[in-house]
Protein backbone atom coordinates (compact mmCIF):
# COMPACT_ATOMS: atom_id res chain seq x y z
CA UNK A 1 0.00 0.00 0.00
CA UNK A 2 1.49 3.53 -0.98
CA UNK A 3 1.87 5.53 2.39
CA UNK A 4 -1.58 8.36 2.09
CA UNK A 5 -3.76 6.41 -0.22
CA UNK A 6 -7.19 6.22 0.34
CA UNK A 7 -8.11 2.48 0.10
CA UNK A 8 -11.92 1.77 0.38
CA UNK A 9 -13.48 -1.58 1.50
CA UNK A 10 -10.47 -2.85 2.09
CA UNK A 11 -10.50 -5.71 5.27
CA UNK A 12 -12.77 -5.29 8.20
CA UNK A 13 -12.49 -2.22 9.95
CA UNK A 14 -11.66 -2.20 13.97
CA UNK A 15 -14.90 -2.87 15.99
CA UNK A 16 -14.06 -1.36 18.65
CA UNK A 17 -14.36 2.19 16.87
CA UNK A 18 -18.34 1.79 16.59
CA UNK A 19 -18.23 1.43 13.03
CA UNK A 20 -20.74 -1.21 11.93
CA UNK A 21 -20.23 -1.62 8.00
CA UNK A 22 -17.13 -2.39 6.00
CA UNK A 23 -14.71 0.72 5.03
CA UNK A 24 -17.37 2.41 2.64
CA UNK A 25 -18.19 6.41 2.20
CA UNK A 26 -20.96 7.13 4.77
CA UNK A 27 -23.94 7.71 2.41
CA UNK A 28 -27.86 6.11 2.01
CA UNK A 29 -30.47 5.93 0.34
CA UNK A 30 -33.85 8.12 1.37
CA UNK A 31 -34.41 11.69 2.64
CA UNK A 32 -33.09 13.36 5.77
CA UNK A 33 -35.04 14.92 8.27
CA UNK A 34 -35.37 18.87 8.83
CA UNK A 35 -32.76 20.84 10.40
CA UNK A 36 -33.11 24.21 12.45
CA UNK A 37 -30.01 26.35 12.31
CA UNK A 38 -29.13 28.72 14.68
CA UNK A 39 -30.59 32.26 14.44
CA UNK A 40 -28.37 34.21 16.38
CA UNK A 41 -26.36 36.60 13.59
CA UNK A 42 -27.78 34.39 10.73
CA UNK A 43 -27.83 36.69 7.62
CA UNK A 44 -28.68 34.05 5.05
CA UNK A 45 -29.45 30.76 4.69
CA UNK A 46 -29.96 28.90 1.11
CA UNK A 47 -32.05 25.81 2.47
CA UNK A 48 -31.63 23.11 -1.22
CA UNK A 49 -35.20 21.59 0.02
CA UNK A 50 -36.99 24.73 -0.61
CA UNK A 51 -38.01 28.22 -2.00
CA UNK A 52 -36.15 26.69 -5.43
CA UNK A 53 -38.10 28.57 -8.55
CA UNK A 54 -38.22 28.36 -12.00
CA UNK A 55 -39.68 31.53 -12.53
CA UNK A 56 -40.29 34.76 -10.41
CA UNK A 57 -41.15 32.63 -7.33
CA UNK A 58 -44.50 30.85 -7.64
CA UNK A 59 -43.72 27.66 -9.71
CA UNK A 60 -41.05 25.38 -7.40
CA UNK A 61 -38.89 23.75 -9.36
CA UNK A 62 -38.80 20.05 -10.53
CA UNK A 63 -36.16 17.35 -11.26
CA UNK A 64 -33.83 19.08 -13.70
CA UNK A 65 -35.72 21.99 -14.47
CA UNK A 66 -33.51 25.52 -14.76
CA UNK A 67 -33.52 27.42 -11.65
CA UNK A 68 -34.69 31.21 -12.19
CA UNK A 69 -34.78 32.68 -8.15
CA UNK A 70 -33.75 31.50 -4.97
CA UNK A 71 -35.54 32.02 -1.85
CA UNK A 72 -33.05 33.00 1.44
CA UNK A 73 -34.87 30.60 4.46
CA UNK A 74 -33.67 33.69 6.89
CA UNK A 75 -35.35 36.60 8.05
CA UNK A 76 -33.25 38.83 5.72
CA UNK A 77 -35.71 37.00 2.83
CA UNK A 78 -33.01 37.87 -0.06
CA UNK A 79 -33.92 36.26 -3.35
CA UNK A 80 -31.12 35.66 -5.35
CA UNK A 81 -31.85 35.79 -9.17
CA UNK A 82 -30.82 34.63 -13.00
CA UNK A 83 -32.92 35.31 -15.64
CA UNK A 84 -30.50 34.41 -18.34
CA UNK A 85 -31.90 31.35 -19.97
CA UNK A 86 -29.39 28.66 -20.99
CA UNK A 87 -26.95 30.12 -18.14
CA UNK A 88 -28.73 29.17 -14.61
CA UNK A 89 -28.57 26.14 -12.39
CA UNK A 90 -30.83 23.11 -12.83
CA UNK A 91 -32.50 21.20 -9.96
CA UNK A 92 -30.83 18.01 -9.34
CA UNK A 93 -33.72 15.77 -6.89
CA UNK A 94 -32.90 13.42 -4.89
CA UNK A 95 -29.12 13.71 -5.80
CA UNK A 96 -27.81 13.78 -2.28
CA UNK A 97 -28.91 10.69 -0.20
CA UNK A 98 -32.56 11.36 -1.52
CA UNK A 99 -32.28 15.29 -0.71
CA UNK A 100 -32.16 17.75 -3.07
CA UNK A 101 -29.21 20.23 -4.68
CA UNK A 102 -28.64 22.51 -7.17
CA UNK A 103 -26.09 21.44 -10.35
CA UNK A 104 -23.75 24.39 -11.53
CA UNK A 105 -22.42 23.41 -14.85
CA UNK A 106 -22.21 26.15 -17.16
CA UNK A 107 -18.93 28.02 -16.84
CA UNK A 108 -19.96 31.51 -17.89
CA UNK A 109 -19.97 34.54 -15.85
CA UNK A 110 -23.82 35.08 -16.95
CA UNK A 111 -24.86 31.66 -14.60
CA UNK A 112 -24.60 33.90 -11.44
CA UNK A 113 -27.26 34.78 -9.10
CA UNK A 114 -27.01 38.28 -7.81
CA UNK A 115 -28.86 38.86 -5.09
CA UNK A 116 -31.80 41.33 -4.08
CA UNK A 117 -29.74 43.07 -1.27
CA UNK A 118 -25.88 42.64 -0.51
CA UNK A 119 -24.87 40.50 2.46
CA UNK A 120 -23.21 42.93 4.47
CA UNK A 121 -19.89 41.09 6.39
CA UNK A 122 -16.71 42.64 8.19
CA UNK A 123 -14.02 40.54 8.77
CA UNK A 124 -15.67 38.29 11.76
CA UNK A 125 -18.36 36.33 10.18
CA UNK A 126 -18.79 32.72 9.58
CA UNK A 127 -19.53 30.39 6.41
CA UNK A 128 -21.07 26.59 6.15
CA UNK A 129 -21.71 24.82 3.27
CA UNK A 130 -22.31 21.69 1.63
CA UNK A 131 -21.32 21.09 -1.65
CA UNK A 132 -19.39 18.42 -4.56
CA UNK A 133 -17.18 19.13 -7.17
CA UNK A 134 -17.25 17.01 -10.58
CA UNK A 135 -13.47 15.99 -9.89
CA UNK A 136 -10.60 17.35 -7.61
CA UNK A 137 -9.52 19.74 -10.84
CA UNK A 138 -12.71 21.09 -10.76
CA UNK A 139 -13.45 24.62 -9.25
CA UNK A 140 -16.31 26.15 -7.64
CA UNK A 141 -17.86 29.37 -6.58
CA UNK A 142 -20.03 28.97 -3.58
CA UNK A 143 -20.26 32.90 -3.64
CA UNK A 144 -18.51 36.50 -4.44
CA UNK A 145 -18.12 39.74 -3.64
CA UNK A 146 -17.61 41.04 -6.69
CA UNK A 147 -14.41 39.39 -7.80
CA UNK A 148 -13.65 38.24 -4.03
CA UNK A 149 -14.59 34.55 -4.21
CA UNK A 150 -15.37 32.16 -1.81
CA UNK A 151 -15.29 28.55 -2.51
CA UNK A 152 -13.32 25.28 -3.37
CA UNK A 153 -11.08 26.03 -6.29
CA UNK A 154 -9.05 23.53 -8.42
CA UNK A 155 -6.69 20.89 -7.31
CA UNK A 156 -7.17 21.72 -3.36
CA UNK A 157 -6.74 25.80 -3.34
CA UNK A 158 -9.73 27.01 -1.38
CA UNK A 159 -10.77 30.63 -1.75
CA UNK A 160 -11.76 32.95 1.21
CA UNK A 161 -13.22 35.95 -0.08
CA UNK A 162 -10.03 38.43 1.13
CA UNK A 163 -7.58 36.59 -1.43
CA UNK A 164 -6.64 34.41 1.19
CA UNK A 165 -5.89 31.00 -0.27
CA UNK A 166 -5.58 27.38 1.36
CA UNK A 167 -4.10 24.34 -0.36
CA UNK A 168 -3.71 21.12 1.97
CA UNK A 169 -7.05 20.50 1.23
CA UNK A 170 -7.60 17.95 -1.90
CA UNK A 171 -10.59 16.79 -1.81
CA UNK A 172 -14.09 18.44 -2.87
CA UNK A 173 -14.78 15.77 -5.57
CA UNK A 174 -17.33 13.66 -2.24
CA UNK A 175 -19.89 15.37 -1.09
CA UNK A 176 -19.04 17.64 1.56
CA UNK A 177 -19.20 20.10 4.63
CA UNK A 178 -17.42 23.16 4.95
CA UNK A 179 -17.32 25.16 7.86
CA UNK A 180 -15.45 28.92 7.99
CA UNK A 181 -14.99 31.09 10.63
CA UNK A 182 -12.98 34.10 10.49
CA UNK A 183 -13.10 35.69 14.21
CA UNK A 184 -9.77 37.31 14.68
CA UNK A 185 -9.73 40.10 12.51
CA UNK A 186 -7.77 41.35 10.03
CA UNK A 187 -4.18 40.40 11.74
CA UNK A 188 -5.63 37.06 13.23
CA UNK A 189 -6.56 33.83 11.83
CA UNK A 190 -9.35 31.93 10.25
CA UNK A 191 -10.41 28.31 10.79
CA UNK A 192 -11.79 26.01 8.26
CA UNK A 193 -13.13 22.79 8.98
CA UNK A 194 -14.20 19.71 6.63
CA UNK A 195 -16.82 17.03 8.06
CA UNK A 196 -15.87 17.92 12.02
CA UNK A 197 -11.90 18.47 10.97
CA UNK A 198 -9.97 21.48 11.11
CA UNK A 199 -7.96 21.89 8.14
CA UNK A 200 -6.09 24.54 8.81
CA UNK A 201 -5.63 27.67 11.05
CA UNK A 202 -4.16 30.34 8.84
CA UNK A 203 -3.04 33.92 8.79
CA UNK A 204 -5.76 35.97 7.81
CA UNK A 205 -5.45 39.50 5.40
CA UNK A 206 -9.71 40.24 5.45
CA UNK A 207 -10.90 43.17 4.50
CA UNK A 208 -12.29 45.55 7.07
CA UNK A 209 -15.74 44.67 5.25
CA UNK A 210 -17.24 43.66 2.24
CA UNK A 211 -20.88 42.92 0.42
CA UNK A 212 -21.34 39.69 -0.81
CA UNK A 213 -23.47 40.46 -3.96
CA UNK A 214 -24.31 36.95 -5.52
CA UNK A 215 -23.57 33.04 -5.81
CA UNK A 216 -21.90 30.51 -7.74
CA UNK A 217 -20.12 32.77 -9.59
CA UNK A 218 -17.91 36.38 -10.12
CA UNK A 219 -17.39 38.16 -13.07
CA UNK A 220 -14.26 36.51 -13.64
CA UNK A 221 -15.43 33.33 -14.42
CA UNK A 222 -14.98 29.65 -12.45
CA UNK A 223 -14.05 26.59 -14.52
CA UNK A 224 -15.53 23.97 -12.98
CA UNK A 225 -18.62 21.67 -12.49
CA UNK A 226 -20.14 21.43 -9.03
CA UNK A 227 -23.39 20.57 -7.03
CA UNK A 228 -24.42 22.70 -3.98
CA UNK A 229 -26.92 22.22 -1.44
CA UNK A 230 -27.53 24.56 1.87
CA UNK A 231 -25.17 27.75 2.85
CA UNK A 232 -25.52 29.50 5.79
CA UNK A 233 -23.59 32.73 6.31
CA UNK A 234 -23.41 34.66 9.97
CA UNK A 235 -22.40 37.76 10.21
CA UNK A 236 -20.16 37.07 13.13
CA UNK A 237 -17.90 34.15 14.27
CA UNK A 238 -19.79 31.30 15.96
CA UNK A 239 -18.28 29.03 18.82
CA UNK A 240 -17.28 26.01 18.56
CA UNK A 241 -20.40 24.61 20.00
CA UNK A 242 -22.39 26.32 17.48
CA UNK A 243 -20.26 25.17 14.67
CA UNK A 244 -20.06 21.63 15.65
CA UNK A 245 -24.13 21.57 15.84
CA UNK A 246 -24.26 23.57 12.67
CA UNK A 247 -22.17 20.52 11.21
CA UNK A 248 -23.78 17.82 12.37
CA UNK A 249 -26.74 18.85 12.06
CA UNK A 250 -26.26 19.49 8.02
CA UNK A 251 -24.84 15.99 8.52
CA UNK A 252 -27.75 14.47 9.78
CA UNK A 253 -29.78 16.42 7.33
CA UNK A 254 -28.27 15.36 4.65
CA UNK A 255 -27.79 11.57 6.08
CA UNK A 256 -24.48 11.30 6.89
CA UNK A 257 -21.95 12.71 4.63
CA UNK A 258 -19.27 11.67 6.82
CA UNK A 259 -18.79 9.42 9.85
CA UNK A 260 -20.96 11.08 12.82
CA UNK A 261 -18.11 10.93 16.12
CA UNK A 262 -18.56 7.68 18.46
CA UNK A 263 -18.64 9.19 22.16
CA UNK A 264 -19.19 5.98 23.41
CA UNK A 265 -15.35 5.60 24.88
CA UNK A 266 -14.59 5.07 27.73
CA UNK A 267 -14.03 8.08 30.30
CA UNK A 268 -10.88 8.79 31.75
CA UNK A 269 -11.12 9.32 35.33
CA UNK A 270 -11.56 12.72 36.90
CA UNK A 271 -8.99 14.37 39.36
CA UNK A 272 -10.34 16.58 41.95
CA UNK A 273 -10.33 20.29 40.56
CA UNK A 274 -8.09 19.10 37.35
CA UNK A 275 -9.62 19.21 33.37
CA UNK A 276 -8.84 16.58 31.42
CA UNK A 277 -7.98 18.92 28.14
CA UNK A 278 -7.41 16.32 25.59
CA UNK A 279 -8.37 12.78 25.18
CA UNK A 280 -7.14 10.69 22.01
CA UNK A 281 -8.12 7.16 21.28
CA UNK A 282 -6.85 5.31 18.75
CA UNK A 283 -9.76 2.76 18.86
CA UNK A 284 -12.24 5.51 17.84
CA UNK A 285 -13.03 8.30 15.37
CA UNK A 286 -9.80 7.60 12.93
CA UNK A 287 -9.99 7.86 9.10
CA UNK A 288 -8.17 7.33 6.23
CA UNK A 289 -9.82 10.42 4.44
CA UNK A 290 -11.49 13.60 5.73
CA UNK A 291 -14.15 12.06 8.39
CA UNK A 292 -15.40 9.71 5.91
CA UNK A 293 -13.64 6.05 5.34
CA UNK A 294 -13.15 4.40 8.60
CA UNK A 295 -9.75 3.10 9.21
CA UNK A 296 -8.34 -0.46 8.04
CA UNK A 297 -5.60 -2.32 9.66
CA UNK A 298 -2.17 -0.63 7.62
CA UNK A 299 -4.26 2.69 6.53
CA UNK A 300 -1.98 5.98 6.87
CA UNK A 301 -3.94 8.25 9.07
CA UNK A 302 -5.54 11.31 7.55
CA UNK A 303 -7.34 12.48 10.27
CA UNK A 304 -9.45 11.91 13.54
CA UNK A 305 -11.39 13.35 15.88
CA UNK A 306 -11.05 14.12 19.56
CA UNK A 307 -14.03 13.67 21.85
CA UNK A 308 -12.79 16.44 24.67
CA UNK A 309 -14.22 19.09 23.17
CA UNK A 310 -16.27 20.37 20.25
CA UNK A 311 -14.70 20.34 17.25
CA UNK A 312 -11.61 19.19 18.18
CA UNK A 313 -9.44 16.75 15.62
CA UNK A 314 -6.26 15.81 14.22
CA UNK A 315 -5.02 15.89 10.88
CA UNK A 316 -2.28 15.21 8.41
CA UNK A 317 -2.38 16.85 4.78
CA UNK A 318 0.78 15.39 4.02
CA UNK A 319 1.47 11.82 2.68
CA UNK A 320 4.79 11.47 3.59
CA UNK A 321 4.30 12.32 7.16
CA UNK A 322 1.39 10.27 7.67
CA UNK A 323 1.52 7.73 11.22
CA UNK A 324 -0.04 3.89 10.18
CA UNK A 325 -2.63 2.60 12.16
CA UNK A 326 -2.54 -1.06 13.81
CA UNK A 327 -5.52 -2.62 15.32
CA UNK A 328 -3.86 -4.78 17.60
CA UNK A 329 -0.21 -3.47 17.89
CA UNK A 330 -1.52 -3.04 21.99
CA UNK A 331 -2.13 -5.42 24.97
CA UNK A 332 -5.88 -6.48 24.61
CA UNK A 333 -6.18 -6.51 21.15
CA UNK A 334 -6.38 -2.43 20.97
CA UNK A 335 -5.23 0.10 18.52
CA UNK A 336 -2.30 2.24 17.84
CA UNK A 337 -0.80 4.88 15.71
CA UNK A 338 2.88 3.66 14.24
CA UNK A 339 5.19 6.54 13.91
CA UNK A 340 8.23 5.42 12.26
CA UNK A 341 9.85 8.36 11.78
CA UNK A 342 8.66 11.87 11.02
CA UNK A 343 5.27 10.99 11.13
CA UNK A 344 2.83 13.51 13.49
CA UNK A 345 -0.49 14.91 13.74
CA UNK A 346 -1.66 18.24 14.06
CA UNK A 347 -3.64 19.36 16.37
CA UNK A 348 -7.14 21.50 15.97
CA UNK A 349 -6.53 23.34 19.03
CA UNK A 350 -3.57 25.07 20.78
CA UNK A 351 -2.88 23.82 24.31
CA UNK A 352 -1.14 26.73 26.23
CA UNK A 353 -0.17 26.46 30.04
CA UNK A 354 1.44 29.89 31.61
CA UNK A 355 4.61 29.13 33.33
CA UNK A 356 2.58 29.34 36.66
CA UNK A 357 0.09 26.20 35.48
CA UNK A 358 0.77 22.62 36.20
CA UNK A 359 -0.54 19.93 34.17
CA UNK A 360 0.08 15.99 33.39
CA UNK A 361 0.35 13.99 30.61
CA UNK A 362 -0.39 10.42 29.95
CA UNK A 363 0.68 8.07 27.28
CA UNK A 364 0.44 4.71 26.77
CA UNK A 365 3.26 3.24 23.93
CA UNK A 366 5.03 0.84 22.96
CA UNK A 367 8.95 1.75 21.47
CA UNK A 368 10.07 0.10 18.52
CA UNK A 369 13.94 -0.21 20.02
CA UNK A 370 15.49 1.10 23.15
CA UNK A 371 16.78 3.78 20.95
CA UNK A 372 15.64 6.37 18.98
CA UNK A 373 13.67 10.24 20.07
CA UNK A 374 9.95 10.08 20.25
CA UNK A 375 7.75 12.75 21.54
CA UNK A 376 4.21 12.86 23.22
CA UNK A 377 3.50 16.52 22.53
CA UNK A 378 5.35 18.92 20.18
CA UNK A 379 4.76 22.68 18.52
CA UNK A 380 4.64 23.52 14.89
CA UNK A 381 7.47 25.81 13.57
CA UNK A 382 9.04 25.63 17.04
CA UNK A 383 12.50 23.43 17.96
CA UNK A 384 11.21 23.85 22.03
CA UNK A 385 7.86 22.84 23.50
CA UNK A 386 7.81 19.37 23.81
CA UNK A 387 7.78 16.62 26.03
CA UNK A 388 10.06 13.82 24.84
CA UNK A 389 11.50 10.32 25.48
CA UNK A 390 15.11 10.86 24.26
CA UNK A 391 17.87 8.05 23.32
CA UNK A 392 20.22 7.65 25.90
CA UNK A 393 17.83 7.53 28.62
CA UNK A 394 16.77 10.87 28.63
CA UNK A 395 13.85 12.39 29.21
CA UNK A 396 13.14 16.13 28.32
CA UNK A 397 10.12 18.53 28.85
CA UNK A 398 10.63 21.97 26.81
CA UNK A 399 8.57 25.21 27.37
CA UNK A 400 8.78 28.36 24.76
CA UNK A 401 12.36 28.40 26.61
CA UNK A 402 14.29 26.22 29.42
CA UNK A 403 14.61 22.96 29.60
CA UNK A 404 14.25 20.08 32.58
CA UNK A 405 16.06 16.86 31.59
CA UNK A 406 16.02 13.62 33.32
CA UNK A 407 18.77 11.64 32.89
CA UNK A 408 19.04 7.30 33.78
CA UNK A 409 15.71 6.03 32.67
CA UNK A 410 16.13 2.58 31.17
CA UNK A 411 13.81 2.44 28.20
CA UNK A 412 11.82 -0.63 27.21
CA UNK A 413 10.18 -2.22 24.28
CA UNK A 414 7.69 -3.22 26.39
CA UNK A 415 4.29 -1.48 26.20
CA UNK A 416 4.35 0.93 29.32
CA UNK A 417 2.22 3.67 30.93
CA UNK A 418 4.08 6.91 31.62
CA UNK A 419 3.05 9.85 33.30
CA UNK A 420 4.96 13.15 32.91
CA UNK A 421 4.16 15.77 35.78
CA UNK A 422 5.00 19.26 35.41
CA UNK A 423 4.45 20.38 38.82
CA UNK A 424 4.61 24.55 38.97
CA UNK A 425 4.42 24.56 42.34
CA UNK A 426 7.69 22.80 43.79
CA UNK A 427 9.23 23.50 40.51
CA UNK A 428 9.93 20.00 39.10
CA UNK A 429 9.07 17.95 36.41
CA UNK A 430 7.83 14.03 37.06
CA UNK A 431 7.76 10.85 35.18
CA UNK A 432 6.06 7.80 36.46
CA UNK A 433 6.35 4.24 34.86
CA UNK A 434 3.40 2.28 35.00
CA UNK A 435 2.07 4.21 38.62
CA UNK A 436 5.82 4.53 40.25
CA UNK A 437 8.48 7.67 39.82
CA UNK A 438 11.19 6.77 37.97
CA UNK A 439 12.99 10.35 37.75
CA UNK A 440 12.86 13.50 38.27
CA UNK A 441 14.06 17.62 37.29
CA UNK A 442 13.96 21.05 38.76
CA UNK A 443 12.05 22.95 36.52
CA UNK A 444 12.94 26.36 37.83
CA UNK A 445 15.15 26.95 34.29
CA UNK A 446 11.65 26.34 32.86
CA UNK A 447 10.07 30.16 33.00
CA UNK A 448 8.05 30.42 29.87
CA UNK A 449 4.74 29.43 29.08
CA UNK A 450 4.37 25.57 27.08
CA UNK A 451 2.38 25.38 23.60
CA UNK A 452 1.36 22.14 21.99
CA UNK A 453 -0.05 21.80 18.81
CA UNK A 454 1.49 18.73 17.50
CA UNK A 455 0.81 14.83 18.92
CA UNK A 456 3.21 11.94 18.35
CA UNK A 457 6.40 14.08 17.00
CA UNK A 458 8.34 17.52 17.63
CA UNK A 459 8.75 20.22 14.49
CA UNK A 460 12.66 19.03 14.72
CA UNK A 461 11.38 15.49 14.61
CA UNK A 462 12.34 12.61 16.47
CA UNK A 463 13.78 9.54 14.65
CA UNK A 464 12.14 6.72 17.05
CA UNK A 465 9.69 4.13 16.12
CA UNK A 466 6.83 3.63 18.48
CA UNK A 467 2.99 2.27 18.58
CA UNK A 468 1.01 5.21 20.82
CA UNK A 469 -2.27 4.20 22.33
CA UNK A 470 -3.66 6.56 24.60
CA UNK A 471 -2.98 9.72 25.26
CA UNK A 472 -4.51 12.39 28.06
CA UNK A 473 -3.48 15.89 28.78
CA UNK A 474 -4.51 17.55 32.07
CA UNK A 475 -4.34 21.07 33.25
CA UNK A 476 -3.58 20.93 37.33
CA UNK A 477 -1.61 18.63 39.69
CA UNK A 478 -1.78 15.24 39.87
CA UNK A 479 -0.14 13.85 43.10
CA UNK A 480 1.48 10.52 43.25
CA UNK A 481 -1.86 9.03 44.05
CA UNK A 482 -3.88 10.64 41.38
CA UNK A 483 -1.17 9.05 38.88
CA UNK A 484 -1.72 5.92 40.08
CA UNK A 485 -5.23 5.79 39.64
CA UNK A 486 -5.08 7.39 36.09
CA UNK A 487 -2.44 5.28 35.52
CA UNK A 488 -4.12 1.84 36.81
CA UNK A 489 -7.27 2.95 34.72
CA UNK A 490 -5.31 2.78 31.39
CA UNK A 491 -3.97 -0.50 32.19
CA UNK A 492 -7.42 -1.71 32.83
CA UNK A 493 -8.42 -0.22 29.77
CA UNK A 494 -5.93 -2.77 27.81
CA UNK A 495 -7.04 -5.96 29.80
CA UNK A 496 -4.40 -5.45 32.62
CA UNK A 497 -1.78 -6.50 30.71
CA UNK A 498 0.71 -3.94 30.67
CA UNK A 499 1.61 -4.29 34.15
Amino acid sequence: MIKGDNIIGVGTPNSSQGVGFISLKPTSSGGGGGFTPVVTNLAFFLDAQKGIFTDAGSTEATDGQAIQQINDQSTSAITATNTEVGFQATYAVASVNGLNSLRLEINNAKDAYLLSSNINVTNLYTVHFIFKKDTVADASVIMSAYQQLFGEGANGYTYLFQGTTYNSYDGGDDWTVASFVQKDGDTGKFQYYINGILMTSAGSSAPASFAIDRLFQRPSARIGEFNVADILVYTQPQNLSDVAFTQNGLNTKYQNLFIPIDNTLDTPPTIGSTTLEWYHNPDYNTYSDVAQTAIANLDYIRSAKVTSSDMASLHQPTASKQMQYKTSALPNGKASYYKGGADYMIMSEAKVFTSSQSFVAYSVHKRGTTTGNNAIFGKENDYDNSIMDWNGGIIYYKANSGTATISGITHTTNTVVRAYVIDRTAQLFKVYENGVEIGSASTTAVTADTTFDLMFNRWVNGTGTIDHGITLLYRGLHDDTDVSTVSTWLNNYYGGLIY
